[in-house]
C-alpha cells in the first residue's frame, strides 16, 4: 500500500490553539448534544443512541481512509486498515470495554444532570489505579495514590447525598468508570503486545461496537419504544419536522462530530504534554457544567463545587508526577499518559 506521508513534528502556536479549542469544543458540544437528546424526549433509547452514533463515526471514518484531501497532518489518523478475523480477536476486549463505556455513561448522562453525571463517573483513575497492576503489571507509587484518594472521596461525597445522585445512577456511572477504565487499559496491553497502531485500534472498537450493539438494544427492551420513534416520525409533516428537531437532527450531528472530535483528539494528544491534556480535560468539563446550567436550566450550588476542587486537584496530583512508575516486568508505563496515551470518546 501506498506510504503515508509523516507530519512535521514542529507546529505552531497558533496551530496548537487551535488543535486544544477544537478538541475542547468538540468535546463539549458532544455532551451537550446527547444532554439535549435525553431531555427534550421521554423515550428511553440509551443503547440505541450509542450504536448510532458509533455507526455514522464509523463509516464516515472510511471515508477518510487514505483521502488526498485530507491535510497531511491529519492522515495518520485514518489509516487504511484490512479488517481481519485473528485482528479483530485482538482487539475484542478493548472493543467490548468501548462499547459498554459508551453505552454507560449515556445511560448515566440520561439519569443525571452533566455536573452530578461527571460526579459519578469520576472514579475512572480510581479502576485505572488498580486494573494498571492487575493486567499491566504496573505498580502506582503511594505519593500517586494520594492522587486517587482524593477522587475517591469527592465520590463518596458526590454519593452521600441520594437525593442528587440516587443508587441507580451511581451505579451506573461507577460500572461506567470500571468500562472505562479497563477500555485504556486493555488498549494499552493490545498497543504493547499486538503492535497494533492506536489509529487501527480505533476503527476496530468502532466496527466491533457497531456489530456488537444491536442485540442489546433489543435487551434493554428499546425495540418497541424505537418502533414508535419510528412510527411517529413518519405519521404526518409536523411530527416528522419536531422528531428531525428533538432527536435525528442532534442525532446524526453528534455522529458526524464523533469524526472531528477523532480528528481533533489525535492532534490534541500530539501536540500537548500529559499535564495540558489533564488541564484541557478539567477546563471542558467545567465549561460543559456552566453550560448545562444555561441551557437545560441544572442546578449547581456551592457544595458540587467544593466536591469538584477535591477530585480535581487529585486528578492533577495523579497527573503532575510523571516520573515512570515501578513495574513488575508485564507492561510498560501506565495508560492515558505520555503523548501516546488513549482517550476514551464518550459523551463525557
Amino acid at each position: 500500500s501506498r506510504a503515508q506521508p509523516k507530519p512535521s513534528k514542529q507546529v505552531s502556536g497558533a496551530f496548537a490553539a487551535l488543535v486544544i479549542l477544537s478538541y475542547a469544543g468538540s468535546s463539549v458540544l458532544y455532551l451537550w448534544i446527547n444532554r439535549y437528546i435525553f431531555v427534550s424526549n421521554a423515550f428511553h433509547l440509551p443503547v440505541f443512541v450509542s450504536w448510532f452514533q458509533q455507526l455514522i463515526t464509523f463509516l464516515l471514518s472510511l471515508t477518510l481512509v487514505s483521502n488526498d484531501r485530507l491535510p497531511v497532518y491529519f492522515r495518520p489518523a485514518f489509516p487504511k486498515v484490512e479488517f481481519t478475523v485473528e485482528d479483530t480477536f485482538k482487539a475484542f476486549g478493548s472493543s467490548v470495554a468501548f462499547a459498554g463505556m459508551i453505552v454507560l455513561q449515556n445511560m448515566t448522562l440520561r439519569e443525571l444532570p452533566v455536573a452530578a453525571y461527571h460526579l459519578a463517573k469520576c472514579t475512572t483513575l480510581v479502576f485505572i489505579a488498580l486494573l494498571s497492576g492487575a493486567v499491566l503489571g504496573v505498580r502506582t507509587s503511594r505519593i500517586r495514590l494520594l492522587g486517587v484518594g482524593f477522587v475517591l472521596l469527592g465520590f463518596i461525597l458526590g454519593v452521600a447525598d441520594a437525593s442528587y445522585i440516587p443508587p441507580y445512577p451511581a451505579l451506573l456511572g461507577t460500572l461506567a468508570s470500571l468500562f472505562g477504565a479497563y477500555y485504556l487499559v486493555s488498549s494499552k496491553k493490545t498497543l504493547a503486545e499486538e503492535k497494533m497502531p492506536l489509529a487501527v485500534l480505533l476503527q476496530y472498537n468502532q466496527l466491533v461496537s457497531a456489530l456488537l450493539l444491536p442485540p442489546f438494544i433489543s435487551l434493554c427492551e428499546e425495540f418497541v419504544p424505537l418502533t414508535r420513534v419510528l412510527e411517529q416520525t413518519f405519521s404526518s409533516w409536523s411530527q416528522f419536522g419536531t422528531f428531525v428537531y428533538k432527536f435525528w437532527g442532534p442525532l446524526i450531528f453528534s455522529g458526524i462530530l464523533g469524526v472531528f472530535l477523532s480528528l481533533s483528539c489525535y492532534a490534541s494528544v500530539r501536540v500537548l504534554s500529559p499535564l495540558g491534556l489533564s488541564l484541557v480535560s478539567q477546563a471542558k468539563t467545567v465549561a460543559q457544567i456552566l453550560g448545562a446550567t444555561v441551557l437545560f436550566k441544572e442546578a449547581l450550588d456551592a457544595r458540587t463545587l467544593g466536591i469538584y476542587v477535591v477530585v480535581g486537584a487529585g486528578m492533577l496530583w495523579y497527573t503532575l508526577l510523571t516520573e515512570e512508575p515501578k513495574s513488575s516486568g508485564r507492561g510498560g508505563s501506565s495508560p492515558g499518559r505520555g503523548r501516546g496515551g488513549l482517550k476514551g470518546r464518550g459523551p463525557g
